[in-house]
């Protein structure tokens, strides 16, 4: 298969070279048996298969974007629509830097899961944003436009994080974090829901055996829109295209939380992928970022990680090159 891929790639004149085709798979089985009486047993597997791919730009300039498919098992695997999302992505035309400016932008999906965790763990995690509002704000407080649904859901079987237990050996299941731009819940295990006057909802998590169990997302995702993915640009315009977060940093202060991130995208000209912009630089506050999202798209991909991807519209960013 991994030879299947790198043929399948080097096919394109636009493909350079490849830098690497990497395979991967896992099993992991799990037991728990608390004092409580609780026993649970659960087994998963899971494989990848992923390409790194080198072109040119017009301008000379190298160009970068990954082939990716991933599935329980390798009868899962999508050798073909990897190789040909990775072509689409692949700059071929000029690069440009940008002016520090405010921008309308799509969130490509991948963009998208790397943000879902940070605003997750500003929810259920108040100890890391002890000055953060989210973390303490009621339910039903807004906090985000009402467009926007987010659900972890470790029962998911298509989700990458899926488990039948939690790591208290409670069953997972789909627990509703914001709904229509308000906060509906939060994550709780056994002493987290204990503290809150509520019982655990399935949420503990171990790094390891060895680590105490705390509350975190497994498996995120929005609840998908009406907006199609290849249409995102062209209801937009003009703006850019955010298609990769490198770099992720969270601002939990109440009064200045923000998020900045370190990306690589398009620009977006008369609603079409326009001059490619390799090192950029976004920023918003976080309460904006949420509230200035403008439309969700019908779209809902797996990826490795604990969140699942969407197209998403913002009404606005501040975006400049890094370098």
């Amino acid at each position: 298969m991994a030879r299947d891929l790198e043929q399948r790639l080097t096919a394109f004149p636009a493909v350079s070279h490849i830098k690497s085709v990497t395979w991967g798979d896992s099993m992991s089985e799990s037991a728990v048996a608390s004092s409580t009486g609780i026993q649970s047993y659960s087994r998963r597997t899971t494989c990848f298969l992923s390409a790194y791919v080198i072109g040119t730009t017009a301008d000379g300039r190298p160009a970068t974007s990954t082939a990716y498919t991933q599935g329980r098992g390798p009868a899962d695997l999508d050798v073909a629509n990897a190789a040909d999302e990775a072509i689409r992505s692949l700059p071929t035309g000029r690069t440009t830097r940008l002016d520090p400016q405010q921008l309308s932008a799509v969130l490509a999906p991948r963009a998208t899961a790397a943000i879902l965790p940070v605003i997750a763990g500003m929810l259920n995690r108040a100890a890391e944003y002890p000055r953060h509002v989210y973390g303490t704000a009621p339910a039903g407080t807004a906090i985000a436009s009402q467009a926007l649904n987010l659900i972890d859901n470790p029962s998911d079987p298509t989700a990458f994080g899926v488990a039948r237990y939690d790591a208290e050996g409670l069953a997972t299941r789909p627990n509703t974090l914001i709904e229509q731009g308000r906060i509906a819940g939060r994550l709780y295990d056994a002493a987290g829901g204990s503290r809150a006057g509520t019982p655990s909802n399935g949420s503990a998590f171990r790094s390891g055996y060895k680590s105490l169990p705390r509350a975190e997302a497994r498996a995120l995702s929005l609840v998908p829109g009406s907006l199609a993915p290849q249409h995102a640009m062209a209801r937009l315009g003009h703006g850019f295209l955010v298609e990769e977060v490198v770099a992720l940093q969270a601002d939990g202060d109440a009064a200045t939380s923000s998020l900045s991130a370190a990306v690589r995208g398009r620009m977006i000209r008369h609603g079409e992928p326009a001059e490619w912009v390799p090192h950029a630089v976004i920023a918003s506050p976080t309460q904006s970022l949420l509230m200035g999202i403008s439309d969700v798209g019908a779209d809902c991909l797996p990826l490795p990680g604990k969140a699942k991807g969407t197209t998403l519209l913002l009404s606005e960013l501040s975006l400049s090159s890094s370098s």
